[in-house]
């Protein structure tokens, strides 16, 4: 029995020892396993958060590449513009040249013959540049192909870091000119807009080692810190990551350290294909991986089962919060990077629920910060998919267009660029869109447009003086000639009626013209101090009748300004507005003038004017068209009244526009110089 006892101690014993045995070795595994897994886990978050930043960075450049060929096009067309209108002025040779010269800031000009041989050449370049100058210009010359004497051809070439324009227009119907000037257009002339500012930003983020963008011909853009990298030509790598369509991962050692790199092609869909390589700091994770390794080894050798199983457990969750924690920090870098953009940034899952939007969208549209709970779907706060985030999810295509918001009674252009978000499994997992303001650029290509009217219309109407006056005056002769010579026995009264007639018609072709001139010529005003209040008091009275006649109250909010007005033609233009506004209402309406200072955004200050109709309102293309002459929806309407109103503002040196939707109601706005400029003072003397 004894014996008996003694073997089953010893089994007992033996079976703690295999239990011991068995539970160290579990718990080496599990620690081991759980060490691995931890490993893993975090580094496979970090990939997919550079994955993630590499995927925006890779839109945010493409945009701004984008948007600074929309800007450098729009520059170029500028200069053409004042190209010809300064080519096309009266004046000798030599004077044109010196317009041109100032006027565009140039560095060089030379007249070309129709081979191409100088005929004239003014060089005003810096030394230090000027051979390279000349090597480039020639380089240009060579590779340069007019399709016909009129056609335009440009290249911006940079040179000891800065960059210069060289083109060739046309000069005359025999010759071209080709001009260089200092170029700061585009991501040049708005510094935070540009592709080396973002990079630079996002470079200077905890936990971004480095970013570098570079092609086969070596490195195009890196961060500081960065003074050499392999070529792609010789890093197996670097090569298939450029025949990659998704982002690739790996850990290299970086100067005294190892970093995780993520490299994904870059191909701006012009003639630039490249690699993003961006280089994220393991330091973070090593250490989290050293700290989680010690505790599990000493837990193992210190504490029971059950104690090591706790211990496993509360380093499990360190491990997990630690994660957290690194993930918060990644969506910290990108919503940085996103409020740093100066458009609007939103991106959405495949359930369309907004997951990140920028300062500006939150600021526009009114989208609080995004929590848990408080996710906000994009098809409510935007009825119609205005972004075509629905379209790029189901397509997988990026989609750019241009639309527009009405916000707070004020219609804003976007140009919109939608692209897809391409998970780690080469799924799509939502959009992105990033949309920048262009309502000033089109608001000054309007104007612009405007005055080319302007100008096309004086050429017509010197050519309708001349073309319908002489036959007016010969018709007006000719009636004449008939009341005196021709003496009626029967019928007299009925010739009468149709010399009246006659009459009549001859005088109504003689007003037409006259209006069309009046928009047309050179206006010659005579602007003395005048009170805004008074001059359209005066107007208000002339109307009160037709105003009580139609049942429409005419209502007044005057500031007591003074300002330079013409008074004629300033109370003919307020009179054509409210005369619209009468015609917009017919009967029984409410017709709102008010006149107010502003302060610019330049610091100056104006005077506005709005009149404001609650009539019927205007659709999109009548107020496309409202200032164009000629253009009119009025049945018997010469379309003349507001183009007349247009050149008025614009001869005071201000502006006229409108507000308006269908069903109204409709405001315009004219805004006024107070204090007139140095060169309005030289025109009046």
């Amino acid at each position: 029995m004894a014996s008996g006892d003694r073997y089953a101690g010893f089994l007992n014993y033996r079976l703690i020892i295999l239990g011991v045995v068995f539970l160290a070795v579990l718990i080496t595994m599990l620690g081991y396993y759980t060490t691995s897994a931890g490993q893993h886990a975090t580094l496979a978050s970090l990939t997919r958060q550079g994955k993630a930043l590499t995927t925006v960075l890779i839109s945010s450049a493409d945009n701004i590449i984008k948007s600074d060929r929309l800007l450098t096009e729009s520059a170029i067309d500028r200069i053409a513009a004042e190209f010809r209108l300064t080519a096309e002025s009266p004046g000798s040779e030599s004077r044109i040249i010196d317009n041109l010269w100032v006027r565009l800031g140039l560095i060089r000009i030379e007249l070309l013959d129709v081979k191409m041989n100088r005929t004239f050449s003014r060089d005003e370049a810096p030394l230090s540049i000027s051979d390279e100058l000349d090597s480039l210009q020639r380089s240009f010359l060579a590779t340069v192909r007019l399709d016909d004497t009129y056609s335009i051809a440009y290249e911006i070439r940079s040179i000891a870091g800065a960059q210069f324009l060289f083109a060739l227009l046309p000069f005359h119907t025999d010759r071209h000119c080709l001009i260089v000037k200092p170029w700061n257009e585009g991501s040049r002339k708005e510094t935070s807009l540009s592709l080396p500012y973002l990079l630079n930003q996002l470079s200077s983020q905890a936990g971004v080692e480095y970013i570098v963008l570079q092609n086969y011909d070596g490195i195009v853009f890196a961060s500081k810190i960065v003074s050499q990298m392999d070529r792609i030509q010789g890093d197996p790598f670097l090569i298939k990551a450029f025949e990659s369509d998704s982002a690739i991962s790996r850990i290299l050692p970086f100067e005294d350290r190892e970093v995780l790199e993520i490299v994904q092609r870059f191909d701006s869909g012009e003639s630039f294909q490249g690699l993003f390589r961006v280089g994220l700091s393991l330091y973070g994770y090593r250490q989290s991986a050293l700290s989680f390794k010690r505790q599990v080894w000493l837990s193992q050798a210190l504490l029971l089962i059950l104690v090591v199983v706790g211990m496993a457990f509360l380093i499990g969750r360190q491990t997990l919060s630690k994660a957290k924690y690194k993930l918060d920090k990644a969506a910290a870098i990108s919503s940085s990077l996103h409020d740093s953009i100066a458009g609007i940034v939103m991106s959405v899952d495949t359930r369309l629920t907004i997951t990140t939007a920028n300062a500006r969208a939150r600021e526009l549209f009114g989208i609080r910060v995004f929590e848990a709970e408080g996710s906000k779907n994009y098809a409510e706060l935007f009825p119609g998919d205005p972004f075509r985030f629905a379209q790029v999810i189901k397509t997988g295509m990026q989609n750019s267009f241009e639309t527009h918001f009405e916000l707070n009674d004020k219609t804003i252009m976007l140009y919109v660029s939608t692209s897809p978000i391409v998970g780690a499994d080469g799924r799509v997992a939502g959009a992105i869109t990033i949309a920048q303001d262009i309502s000033e650029k089109q608001a000054t290509e309007r104007q612009a447009e405007r005055s080319r009217r302007l100008m096309e219309l004086g050429s017509l109407a010197a050519g309708l003086a001349h073309d319908i006056r002489n036959p007016l005056n010969a018709i007006g002769l000719a009636i004449q000639r008939m009341k005196k010579e021709i003496v009626i026995e029967k019928g007299k009264a009925e010739f009468e009626e149709f010399i009246g007639a006659m009459e009549k018609q001859q005088a109504e072709l003689s007003q037409l013209v006259e209006k069309i001139l009046s928009v047309a010529r050179a206006s010659t005003i005579n602007k003395k101090p005048t009170s805004l209040k008074t001059a359209i008091n005066d107007i208000i009275v002339i109307y009160a009748n037709e105003a009580a006649d139609r049942n429409i109250k005419l209502l007044t909010e005057m500031e007591d300004i003074n300002l330079p007005l013409d008074l004629p033609s300033f109370q003919s233009l307020i009179s054509n507005l409210i005369k619209n506004a009468f015609e917009a209402i017919n009967r029984n309406g409410t017709v709102k003038i008010k006149g107010e200072t502003v302060t610019n955004p330049n610091g100056t200050v104006s005077a506005r004017i709005s009149i404001e109709d609650d009539g019927r309102g205007m659709n999109a293309e009548q107020l496309n068209n409202l200032f164009k002459p000629f253009y009119t929806t009025k049945p018997g309407g010469t379309g003349i009244g507001l183009a007349a109103a247009y050149k008025i503002a614009v001869d005071h040196g201000g502006d006229l526009g409108a507000i308006s939707k269908e069903g109204g109601p409709t405001t315009f706005i004219l805004t006024l110089p107070i204090e007139e400029t140095n060169e309005n003072n030289r025109n009046r003397r």
